[in-house]
């Protein structure tokens, strides 16, 4: 019983220490106007299916009305979720309400200066943004102020619609990026080192008959996890490999980010060993 006990906590330590979340949840928001039937809701859903699990509510910001949603990333070191959202009067980046969907402005883009796609977030907490095809500078990482919003151009990217950004733990230096095509309609997917700025474009041929929306790494099966314009659910490996699993989303979810928080069972507090 002894040793049973004690590899059991070791496994615990380990999965902690290792950055593998125990009990994390995958949240989704839908784009919103013309996709999705004009529904803007924040949802958790099953990381393997996609099936819904709860519908937390309609996102909403006091003084505009929410036209589309475009991306969604939770801070690793203060459990903080952002969003990018385009309103009647500005687009905005914000922080949501995880229990009310309510969303409070930190950037307010009045000129629609840069229109932003998704968001993610780096392991010491940088955030980044990508742009679509228009805007001052289309096609665009950025690094973003998470305090003010403020953009700072890092390197242009491939495709000219749907960009998604997302990093993982086995290389966290190395973003990857998936991005549609208007020309063609396809996806792409690349990698950018932010040492040096060099792109690489990498995986199996394009998806030529839908487009990509959004990318988020799964720790639990060490994937990253996307949706396309037929609502089917993919991974993505890290050689960029796409697996199409089966299942189908219940609508287009363009950001979907993990609980980057950790939960270890009460009962661990007290745990003895003996």
């Amino acid at each position: 019983m002894r040793t049973t006990k004690a590899v059991v906590l070791a496994l615990v330590i380990a999965a902690i220490v290792g950055g593998v979340a125990v009990g994390q949840t995958l949240y989704a928001v839908t784009e919103g106007a013309s996709y999705a039937g004009g529904v803007k809701e924040l949802r958790t859903i099953d990381p393997t299916t996609c099936a819904t699990v709860s519908i937390i509510g309609t996102l909403s910001l006091a003084g505009d009305t929410i036209n589309y949603v475009r991306g969604m990333a939770m801070d690793p070191t203060t459990g903080t979720m952002y969003g990018v959202l385009v309103g009647v009067n500005a687009l905005y980046i914000g922080t949501i309400n995880l229990s009310t969907a309510v969303v409070t402005p930190v950037s307010t883009d009045t000129g629609f200066v840069e229109w932003l796609r998704d968001l993610t977030f780096d392991a010491s907490g940088q955030l980044y943004a990508v742009s679509g095809n228009d805007g001052t500078n289309p096609n665009t990482l950025f690094t973003v102020n998470k305090s003010t919003g403020a953009l700072a151009v890092k390197v242009a990217l491939s495709g000219t619609r749907e960009h998604g950004i997302a990093f993982n733990p086995v290389t966290p230096t190395v973003l990857y990026h998936t991005y549609g095509t208007v020309a063609t309609g396809d996806s792409g997917l690349e990698t950018v080192n932010l040492a040096t700025n060099a792109i690489n474009p990498i995986g199996s041929t394009p998806d030529s008959a839908f487009r990509e929306y959004g990318i988020v790494w799964d720790p639990m099966s060490q994937v990253f996890r996307v949706t396309n314009t037929a609502d089917d659910w993919i991974t993505i490996g890290l050689d960029g490999t796409r697996t199409d699993t089966g299942s189908e989303c219940v609508l287009s979810y363009f950001g979907l980010a993990f609980d980057q928080t950790t939960t270890v069972p009460v009962e661990l507090a007290g745990f003895n060993a003996d």
